[in-house]
């Protein structure tokens, strides 16, 4: 049996890594995911094998990734401002490299690992883990880059530190996907590849047609005549959510309300920018549920939205999670007008983008979704696209490029 090993370094594993295994558990794989260690592993599936804090082992987290946490944590409001200075110190300081980093984390996972056939490294961070166990034990190294990693909101310095780090790792891989065509491009001219795979990060389809429910209503208490706004997600800085708060003053239809669902460390700042506009009885916080409950909560909403700007290349080509969960579950979608979400709503006529930050078009673009006509429209479009756009074709697409990696004796 082919054995396929991921390495990740999230706590809480991304629907992506955990639907790639699935496909390849049903093709038949051997499967080994490796995760960083979290409070909350009930619900582990039995191929995940968590790392990094358990007290029987010597894989501790190193005290970087754990100062980190504790910031996120009881630091919320500063965080932002704390993190950049902390890690511009950390990487000048000797020996310090993401490399150096991820490699100490994972040596006690690469000291016994059992050889694989094929390592997938869930982006950057893990490319040079993965590297070190083909060059241990053999096989091959597919790169799935889930972002522009290098291009986040990083100092200048951090943005050369892991575009280097990219440039001296992909030559050792095999294959190199990611998720969308622009992120695609950009990486095959900036790294000189052959070839990048685009698998969407596309959501399972339920049988049938999404079920409108009703669930904000009940925990709520609203009344039957509300219509959601919804964005769920990560509550953190830089996403633009304080301009769909400050936007709801001028959406003048009171019966519109905005829910939050998630959990993240700009909570505390949106709640008091809530107050503060006294939109308490229209702007709603709901905590994170688990990803096998989301769609249920999805479909409840009336509008989706991806509020995003362009802040960083990274955020401009992005195609969150959101964007393929609002398809699955039926949802029309406003979002900021960036390239690949822009080309993807306006290609399947699913939704609206314009200038997400200026609150006047930001309320007129939640009014134009919410429109009656235009929503119902929307939702028909729906009906069609998420036939085509969900995780049983990305994944048979993704099984595929998966076998041509390892069959193929060229490397990317």
């Amino acid at each position: 049996m082919t054995r396929i090993t991921f390495f990740t370094y999230d706590r809480q594993i991304d629907r992506r890594a955990l639907l790639q295994c699935k496909t390849l558990l049903e093709h038949g794989y051997d499967i080994t995911l490796y995760a960083l260690a979290d409070k909350n592993t009930i619900n582990d599936p039995p191929y995940v094998q968590r790392i990094g804090a358990a007290k029987n082992t010597t894989a501790r987290l190193p005290f970087a990734l754990r100062l980190r946490q504790w910031l996120e944590i009881h630091c919320a409001p500063l965080f932002r401002y704390l993190l950049p200075p902390l890690r511009f110190i950390y990487w000048r300081l000797p020996g310090k490299s993401p490399a150096r980093l991820y490699l100490s984390l994972y040596r006690e996972t690469l000291d016994n690992l059992h050889p694989a056939d094929l390592y997938i490294a869930h982006d950057l961070p893990m490319l040079p883990v993965a590297i070190e166990a083909k060059r241990r034990y053999g096989g091959k190294v597919l790169y799935d880059s889930h972002e522009l990693f290098p291009d986040q909101q990083w100092t200048q310095m951090e943005t050369r530190m892991w575009r280097t780090l990219e440039a001296e790792m992909i030559p050792a891989t095999d294959g190199v996907i990611t998720i969308n065509p622009s992120i695609a491009e950009i990486m095959k001219t900036r790294y000189h590849l052959r070839e990048v795979g685009v698998v969407y990060n596309a959501e399972w389809l339920s049988a049938g047609d999404p079920a409108r429910g009703r669930r904000f209503h009940e925990i709520l208490s609203l009344p039957s005549a509300a219509r959601i706004l919804l964005y769920q997600g990560g509550l953190s800085f830089e996403r633009n959510l304080e301009s769909l708060i400050g936007a709801m003053p001028y959406v003048t239809d009171v019966t519109i309300h905005l829910v939050f669902l998630g959990t993240g460390p700009a909570i505390k700042k949106l709640q008091a920018l809530t107050a503060s506009l006294r939109l308490q009885a229209r702007v709603h916080f709901i905590p994170a549920v688990p990803q096998s409950e989301l769609l249920a909560y999805t479909q409840s909403a009336d509008l989706g939205v991806i509020p995003y700007y362009d802040n960083c290349l990274n955020y401009r080509y992005c195609t969150p999670n959101k964007l393929f969960e609002f398809i699955a579950a039926g949802l029309p979608i406003i979002a900021t007008d960036l390239p690949e979400i822009t080309r993807i709503l306006a290609e399947h006529r699913i939704g609206f983008t314009d200038n997400t930050r200026d609150l006047s078009t930001l309320a007129s673009l939640i009014l134009r979704g919410l429109e009656p006509s235009a929503n119902q429209a929307l939702r028909q479009n729906l009906l069609r696209v998420r036939q085509h756009i969900n995780w049983q074709n990305e994944g048979e697409h993704f099984a595929g490029l998966v076998a041509k990696v390892l069959t193929d004796p060229t490397p990317a």
